[in-house]
């Protein structure tokens, strides 16, 4: 999946591959609107995030996302909570390491780690 700038679009764009996908969780959780392709965009990015947190906690998955770039804080702060659920792995590219933005937090290099 294409990394968004913005952490709404990466909602959207994630729970639409979830629910095409067939997510049992997610599915569940959303309910019978969900079956519409265009229902998460009109979803407030705090319930896409309590929907996607709540199904991958349940259901941990594999996540690759492409293209990261410039990401800020709320994108980090809803991708740290996936990266510490048990079962979950997440997958990330970037040009480089300061594209990451503020994602370098998560995807560090050790060899950038200097001795005191």
């Amino acid at each position: 999946m294409s990394c968004p700038r913005v952490l709404h679009d990466l909602l959207v764009a994630l729970t639409q591959a979830l629910l095409a996908g067939g997510h049992a969780p997610l599915r569940r959780l959303a309910g019978r609107g969900s079956e519409d392709p265009h229902w998460p965009a009109g979803q407030t990015g705090i319930h896409l995030k309590g929907l996607l947190w709540s199904a991958l906690e349940a259901h941990p998955l594999t996540l690759f996302l492409e293209g990261l770039e410039a990401t800020g804080f709320p994108t980090y702060r809803f991708l740290q909570r996936l990266y510490y659920t048990p079962g979950m792995v997440l997958f990330a590219t970037s040009r480089s390491e300061r594209t990451l933005g503020a994602l370098g937090r998560l995807f560090w290099d050790p060899r950038r780690i200097t001795s005191a």
